[in-house]
């Protein structure tokens, strides 16, 4: 198995799990590299949950599971804001 390493990705925050009520209750990140990352349970982590379709840029440990799938231990991230050219500002 891959050693974990930290990795900086740039990518839109999905849904990946959700309750019987219908509302978030896990995500994931769709990065630009069209690779998912599942987010694992952290400190950090459920911040997201409200931002689903938001750009972000998150920091954290990448380790590869079962299949291929690349799970990330979420250290930090921030918003993404973009400016009318879609530049980011």
């Amino acid at each position: 198995m891959p050693v974990p390493r930290i990795k900086n990705i740039v990518g839109v925050v999905i849904p990946t799990a959700w309750d019987a009520e219908g509302r978030v209750t896990a995500v994931g990140i769709s990065a630009t590299d069209e690779i998912e990352y599942l987010l694992a349970e952290s400190p950090r982590s459920s911040e997201l949950l409200g931002l689903v379709r938001r750009e972000v840029e998150v920091t954290g440990v990448v380790s590869e599971h079962e299949g291929g799938r690349k799970r990330l231990y979420l250290e930090d991230y921030k918003l993404i804001r973009r400016n009318d050219s879609n530049e980011i500002v």
